[in-house]
């Protein structure tokens, strides 16, 4: 049943078609002009400025390729760095005289600092190299090493071990670009691998190793070590994928059948571009997604429409049930889907923008978050919201591989909003904003307003406040307001 499934959903996304005619445009929900790059994807898209080696044999490059070779390495990269201090509320002040009284709030404070760093190389115009290392805050992980002791003359069954500093750099990004004939083009290497147009949550996007931060939508997420093979159709496009996944790293005896299979199909019709694909990994659940995106521009501003729907045959997660068991699930049908708009507008030098997105996740529960409160807690030894009767379920529990990714996005209804205005009062350097998260099952959440000042390039100022809507067992239930002002210095790309 399940390679009938698989073949299925293979046979639906290269069943449609579309005309050679039609515009392209980038799976970002913004209307782009078709360049070689497209044929890879937007990876590595940052400014290059420094050029530290020439190649003084290269021939001069012909017109139509010298947009796609570099005489030499380019290096490049970005820089961040800020200061964050603010208060944290455990409970709504409720006069003014609880806002300034040091026994009702805790005092945060926060440095940050993280670099990235990047070389590019276009040797030709049919090949690329490109590699991106990251690192932050604090630089070093912490670890145990195994240490000789002369005295127990090799015995290791009482080891001595070490604390050590192991540097937290990064690899981000590194892959190769070839081609064949300019008709197959591959990508071979670590490399971002964003499937889906969603831009708080993307439920199809099955390959990136990183989920959408629906605080910080639009950074980069990190994808897997793959091969990406691209086949243009006109201007539609179709890629396979064939990834490593990570569990492969830890198995004693690894095979070619724990790669993951992942062919997708891109596609215009009329002015809607369409994504169509499925994934298929032995130890995972089969799925298919199909996504699509939709933009226009009125009287009354810039829209752009998108929405995601994925099945899966079984589901990776761990379900809880009612009595505190798990079970999982191989053979049932699960389905998970999300739609929304991005507006933007001009209004009186005001520029004005919302998103607003619904997330439908049908693996998670259909009831409030209580049970899943209470196995958290039980997971950290608090038993106490567990009933009587289930209390010798409990440690079975903490053996069965619960993880975060079970526990995560619990409910079934989310929806997301953001809303901002930029150049206020016809200050440029003037910004304001709030952001809303909702689950809509056990009806908790929380609103973070901002605004928001750049003094000159360089230096930035936020002050923002969290204010979260729940009670105790819900998802969002935490503390009820923090206040916090964050300074943004030096802030930029090289």
């Amino acid at each position: 049943m399940k390679k009938l499934t698989i073949i299925l959903l293979f046979l639906l996304s290269l069943s449609i078609y579309a005309d050679d005619e039609t515009d392209f445009f980038s799976d970002d929900v913004s209307f782009e002009d078709f360049d070689m790059d497209e044929l890879f994807g937007d990876e590595g898209s940052e400014d290059f400025i420094e050029v530290v080696e020439d190649k003084s044999s290269m021939e001069a490059a012909i017109p139509e390729t010298v947009l796609l070779t570099t005489q030499g390495v380019e290096f490049g990269g970005s820089f961040s760095s800020s200061i964050s201090a603010g208060l944290v509320y455990a409970t709504l002040p409720e006069k003014f005289e609880d806002i300034t009284d040091s026994k009702k709030y805790k005092e945060t404070f926060s440095p940050s600092l993280s670099a990235s760093l990047h070389f590019n190389a276009r040797p030709d115009a049919n090949s690329r190299y490109f590699g991106k290392v990251t690192t932050s805050l604090p630089f070093y992980d912490g670890a145990k090493a195994l240490v000789e002791n002369p005295a127990k003359k090799g015995d290791t069954s009482e080891a001595d071990f070490a604390d050590v500093k192991i540097p937290k750099i990064k690899v981000y990004e590194l892959f190769a670009d070839f081609n064949y004939n300019n008709k197959l083009f591959f990508r071979v290497g670590k490399q971002n691998a964003k499937w889906g147009v969603g831009y708080f949550f993307s439920p199809a996007d099955f390959l990136s190793l990183e989920t959408i931060d629906p605080q910080n939508p639009t950074a980069d997420r990190e994808g897997p070590i793959a091969i990406k093979v691209n086949m243009p159709f006109g201007l539609n496009n179709l890629y396979t994928y064939f990834t490593v996944p990570n569990s492969m790293f830890s198995k004693v005896d690894p095979s070619v059948t724990d790669l993951i299979i992942a062919p997708m199909f891109q596609m215009l019709l009329g002015e809607t571009e369409v994504s169509t694909g499925i994934y298929y990994q032995k130890d995972s659940a089969p799925r298919g997604m199909i996504s699509a995106t939709y933009g226009t521009n009125t009287s009354i501003g810039q829209f752009s429409f998108f929405g995601e729907a994925v099945g899966l045959y079984g589901s990776d997660k761990i379900f809880i049930k009612d009595d505190y068991t798990t079970e999982k699930f191989s053979e049932k049908l699960f389905f998970n889907g999300t739609v929304g708009f991005m507006w933007s507008k001009k209004i009186l030098e005001n520029n004005f923008s919302l998103a607003v997105q619904y997330l439908y996740n049908g693996e998670g529960y259909d009831n409030d978050s209580k049970l899943v409160s209470n196995v958290l807690k039980a997971l950290k030894g608090d038993v106490s919201g567990i009933p009587l009767q289930y209390m010798a379920n409990i440690e079975p529990l903490r053996s069965s591989g619960l993880g975060y990714t079970d526990l995560s996005n619990r409910n079934q209804h989310y929806l997301g909003v953001n809303w901002g205005i930029s150049n206020m009062f016809n200050i440029d350097k003037l910004s304001v904003s709030t952001f809303a998260m909702m689950n809509l099952a056990d009806i908790s959440g929380f609103v973070q307003p901002s605004i928001s000042y750049r003094f000159f390039d360089g230096l930035s100022t936020a002050l923002s406040c969290n204010v979260n809507i729940g009670e105790e067992g819900d998802e969002y239930f935490g503390n009820k307001l923090s206040v916090s002002l964050k300074f943004n210095m030096g802030l930029g790309n090289f």
